[in-house]
């Protein structure tokens, strides 16, 4: 069941945070899933992108510095046009009741046609995010991803 973002402080998503890397999982098997070319993804594993985050009413916007500098954006409920670097899909952006924003749309594999990707943004009690990339395969498989977010402002 979702809830309006008014009955939940969600404002403490807003922000702009930056990854751990030593309490995250190696974001490299999601990046090869996604077809992301092997040179890049090393490229990408050593930087430290910063996702901007804002959360006002019952829309979220997110940016990330080293994506596709589009802004996602979109109201609770509905579905959203979703911009990465490897193009954009339609995407539906939920908030739970217990706080946590999400984007279920189709898996970044596109020779996985059935496949799906669920992307959650969850606030720990200890102030940090933890971002988990959710991938379903046609095949039944799965690839679960989590990093975890710091503050950078």
């Amino acid at each position: 069941m979702a809830a309006s973002a008014s009955s939940i402080d969600i404002t403490k998503y807003t922000g702009k945070w930056k990854p751990n890397v030593s309490k995250s999982d190696d974001f490299e098997p999601f990046l090869a899933e996604a077809g992301v070319p092997w040179l890049v993804r090393k490229a990408i594993k050593r930087s430290a992108p910063i996702t901007e985050l804002a959360v006002t009413g019952t829309t979220f916007r997110a940016v990330v510095n080293s994506g596709s500098g589009k802004a996602n954006e979109g109201t609770f409920g509905e579905e959203i046009d979703w911009h990465t670097p490897g193009g954009t899909s339609k995407v539906k952006l939920e908030l739970s009741a217990e706080g946590a924003i999400s984007m279920t749309g189709p898996s970044p594999n596109a020779k996985d046609p059935k496949g799906t990707l669920v992307t959650t943004y969850t606030l720990l009690p200890d102030g940090t995010l933890q971002l988990t990339m959710h991938i379903s395969r046609g095949d039944g498989s799965e690839l679960l991803i989590r990093r975890i977010l710091e503050r950078a402002d």
